[in-house]
């Protein structure tokens, strides 16, 4: 990592390959409502159409495709990683332990079948073992397939057989494209594969790159796994895997489906990328275009901030965030150029760029953002509300990733941070105090200063402690029946920066979601996700959106006290039912003690209202028909 220095973060300048700095245009990845031009080296022309996208590159222009049977030039591939029996180990590997039934089944059972492999080179050996040989001469049977039901066989690798004596090994040359492939064995009751016995075992098989020596494997939005091919730390390389049946999978958001937040711990140019299709038709990435918010605001004719990378030599940058989005046409099911020979899985390939650095065991530090970053925009003057004082609200943002090839153990000077939530495409606030980053993963932070990630010596679940030990931090949560919908964070210091204003890298501006319940902390007029305060605070303003009337269930942990001062309910779980609209000014998290001082005697005006006063924390409210009214 001591090439990733602060000009490697201009890169969402989009620098071209001939220096020429170029932002490009902005557009919504989520709802396919782009521009109908991009402009770059290789200029691509996007048009929506119902669900799905299209590209073109220029005539002429250089392509961005290395076809998914199509090897670099001067990279043969190897069987690397071979036969790994998944069972127990991972959900996502269990559907290919299938069972193949038998085209001849005998009644007699063959115990105990395990198989080990082994390669040299492009030759793969499989020994089948057995603990007894029902037949004196029973023959070991095996085949390799694309997909898990063994209907689509690879070519050359046929289901043939060998005498079998208790022990017996058997070969076949690796398949020349890297990919996930599936090993039939079974027993034969005698020497030519009829008569198969009811042992049949599948196995997946997965074939990386001849130069990859260690590997991040992420099966789509699940947590990347380290692979280490060799025993030499050379050349890395990210895989992503789409299961056909998932991304076809109409019961998961499209969101979740199509859209794929990423990263990687070394660098990795667009135009090394390869395995699915072609980028601008097949598939496409994203960056988050923080200097482009900053001077335009997240509001206005500007809702998004999402830009596509358009050249060759563009390059994702070791420990920075991505959106990697797929194209809903070219992934259906019945698309013969992605699912080849009617693959289960299809795989894009990330090659690193330089040799791999042992970021895994060293802390690794982002450098803080330059002023191309810091939001100028006040309307306030001119629209008269403090609202429209964008500062706060535009500054600092960018995505990033975790710079390791395993999960780190912390982060230190990253308070909190957006998660997108793959389900509805929203995003919630977390406290990175004990957060589980995963490697190759992306989140959403708004953060002018360098922060540094922690080495992985330790788990992710004891994280090592990144503030003082006295401070307290509780989360706000709203419920709608059993859906989380949003959560804020209140936390107190004895840190000596942290004041009761905004604070850049102490507090996070709120990121309305449309649609959903939202919960948000004030300073101010400013709505803020996540708030950290000196400890000597005691009360703090909350504020609610709520976008369809319904009950909703209000939690806070303990330590701390959730207000209702129209009703006078002072709890950590209240069920209430709110109208659809924005409430500031009823809800107050209090932390600490009850500090009511005591209520005053009800006064009867009329014999169908009741009027009494409240006095809470040294201020009197009426109370009157069940609500409550500040009287200033």
């Amino acid at each position: 990592m001591e090439n990733y220095n602060e000009s490697q973060m201009t890169h969402n300048q989009l620098i071209l390959s001939n220096g020429q700095v170029h932002k490009g245009n902005i557009y919504n990845p989520f709802t396919n409502e782009v521009p109908s031009e991009y402009s770059g080296r290789n200029k691509v022309a996007i048009g929506g159409s119902g669900s799905g996208w299209i590209a073109r590159p220029d005539v002429g222009g250089t392509t961005l495709t290395k076809g998914a049977a199509e090897a670099p030039v001067g990279e043969p591939y190897v069987l690397a990683l071979f036969a790994l029996i998944y069972m127990g180990l991972k959900k996502s590997v269990l559907a290919g332990m299938l069972f193949c039934l038998a085209s001849m089944p005998i009644h007699a059972q063959v115990t105990d079948l395990t198989i080990s492999a082994a390669r040299s080179g492009n030759t793969v050996t499989i020994n089948p073992t057995i603990a007894s040989v029902p037949y004196p001469n029973a023959s070991v049977c095996w085949g390799l397939y694309y997909d898990a039901a063994c209907t689509n066989a690879v070519d050359g690798i046929g289901f043939s057989g060998a005498p079998l004596t208790g022990v017996n090994a058997v070969g076949f040359t690796a398949p020349t494209t890297a990919g996930t492939y599936y090993l039939k064995t079974a027993i034969s009751a005698a020497y030519v594969c009829g008569g198969l016995v009811d042992s049949e075992v599948i196995t997946p098989i997965v074939v990386y790159p001849a130069n990859a020596d260690v590997v991040l494997l992420r099966d789509e939005q699940e947590a990347a796994e380290r692979v280490d091919v060799t025993d030499t730390e050379s050349k890395a390389y990210g895989v992503m895997r789409f299961r056909k049946a998932a991304v076809n999978d109409e019961a998961v958001s499209a969101f979740e489906r199509y859209n794929y937040f990423i990263s990687f711990p070394f660098d990795v140019k667009v135009g090394d990328i390869y395995g699915i299709g072609n980028v601008g038709t097949d598939w496409r990435i994203l960056y988050y275009d923080g200097i482009g918010r900053a001077e335009n605001g997240f509001f206005a004719d500007r809702t998004d901030n999402w830009v596509m990378f358009g050249d060759t030599e563009d390059v994702l940058h070791a420990g920075e965030g991505y959106l990697l989005q797929l194209n809903t046409y070219s992934m259906d099911a019945e698309n013969d150029a992605i699912w080849t020979n009617g693959a289960d899985i299809a795989s894009l390939f990330f090659p690193a760029l330089t040799t791999m650095s042992a970021v895994e065991t060293t802390n690794v530090t982002i450098p803080a953002l330059g002023s191309e970053y810091v939001c100028t925009i006040d309307l306030s003057a001119t629209l008269g509300d403090d609202n429209a004082d964008r500062r706060n609200k535009d500054s600092y943002w960018r995505c990033v990733g975790v710079p390791s090839f395993s999960s780190p153990s912390g982060v230190t000077g990253l308070e909190f941070f957006y998660e997108w939530n793959m389900g509805d495409n929203s995003l919630t606030v977390q406290s990175s105090e004990g957060y589980a980053f995963l490697p190759t993963h992306a989140y959403l932070v708004q953060e002018g200063g360098s922060f540094t990630w922690l080495n992985a010596t330790v788990p992710a679940s004891v994280a090592a402690p990144r503030r003082d030990a006295a401070s307290q931090e509780w989360k706000l949560a709203i419920w709608h029946g059993e859906e989380l919908q949003d959560q804020t964070f209140v936390r107190l210091t004895d840190e000596a920066d942290v004041t009761v204003g905004f604070d850049f890298g102490r507090d996070l501006s709120k990121e309305l979601n449309a649609g959903k319940a939202n919960v948000y902390t004030m300073v101010g007029y400013e709505r803020v996700a996540a708030n950290m305060l000196p400890e000597t605070v005691s009360t703090v303003p909350v504020g609610i959106v709520i976008a369809q009337s319904g009950e909703y269930r209000l939690t806070l942990t303990e330590g701390a006290w959730l207000v209702d001062q129209q009703t006078g309910v002072r709890t950590q779980d209240n069920t209430l039912f709110l109208d659809a609209g924005t409430y500031e000014g009823r809800f107050v998290v209090e932390i600490g003690e009850a500090i009511s001082t005591g209520v005053q005697q009800s006064v009867v005006s009329n014999q169908f209202s009741v009027v009494r006063k409240v006095l809470i924390d040294g201020i009197i409210y009426i109370e009157k028909d069940g609500k409550r009214y500040s009287i200033y």
